[in-house]
């Protein structure tokens, strides 16, 4: 039974996907890794299928943000550029702001948070095609993709012992570049 006034109690349907990112970052860590062997807590690959995800539905949508604000909404080309550049430019600006929200909150309940702002983002985005309405559904995306990012990068930083913190990050990374490299072929 999980402990009153937890994430899991509070919204159980909602924690599935987060629910392997409970991290207990004392001494079951390093006990942790010495019942793997070498390898890495499910919390770790949680992380980066989280992460993989995250990002195919952002290139995904961000590949045709520009001729769906200007075809579908009605926008300018000009309009339209100047929304997307802003919308970037944001999306990467906040996870200083985002991590340390994370920090306070826990990394759970902020990806649960993160994934439902993704959720009705997304949602929103194909239901509501209107002029400044679409900005609403964008902006939930842009702050959900931000908690995102801190999110995984502290998750693999937690899930894994000092003496395999570099070879966590460097599988984390090799993740992200095989999935950008393969969106390019």
């Amino acid at each position: 039974m999980p402990p009153s006034g937890s994430a899991v109690q509070a919204a159980p349907h909602a924690a599935g996907a987060a629910a392997a990112l409970e991290i207990d970052t004392s001494a079951s860590v390093a006990h942790d890794h010495k019942q793997h062997a070498g390898s890495f807590p499910v919390a770790f690959w949680t992380a980066n299928v989280i992460e993989l995800c995250e990002r195919a539905a952002y290139y995904a949508w961000f590949i045709l943000v520009t001729v769906y604000l200007t075809s579908t909404v009605g926008y300018s080309d000009i309009q339209a550029g100047y929304i997307t550049g802003c919308f970037a430019a944001l999306l990467y600006l906040l996870p200083f702001l985002s991590g340390a929200f994370a920090d306070r909150v826990g990394y759970r309940k902020a990806l649960i948070l993160a994934l439902a702002l993704l959720t009705v983002g997304y949602t929103g985005l194909g239901l509501f095609a209107i002029k400044h309405i679409v900005l609403i559904p964008m902006a939930l995306v842009m702050v959900g993709g931000s908690l995102v990012k801190p999110i995984i990068s502290g998750t693999v930083a937690r899930s894994s012992s000092p003496e395999q913190r570099a070879r966590a990050f460097s599988l984390f990374y090799m993740m992200v570049l095989q999935f950008k490299l393969r969106k390019i072929h």
